[in-house]
């Protein structure tokens, strides 16, 4: 059992443009890795969240709603230097 994740690029300067090549990335990997059993999307906009998930992409996520999330239990921030 298989997943990945496809993360859309946070240096991305034309936000239209970053999406659609995350999507093509995620039909690329949906593709050529058929056995995979679950692909996660991130992107900036979510205008083509249905259009993913219509085309069997298993979660599809906007990059500001994983923002400003507490850890998970146990990863707190990074220890000081």
């Amino acid at each position: 059992m298989n997943a990945v994740f496809v993360f859309s690029s946070h240096a991305a300067e034309l936000v239209g443009s970053e999406d659609r090549s995350t999507m093509m990335r995620c039909l690329a990997v949906k593709k050529f890795l058929p056995e995979t059993s679950g692909i996660a999307c991130q992107l900036v906009n979510s205008e083509v969240k249905r259009m993913l998930l219509d085309v069997g992409i298993t979660q599809v996520r906007r990059r500001n709603t994983l923002r400003g999330r507490a850890p998970p239990r146990g990863l707190g921030p990074p220890p000081a230097r």
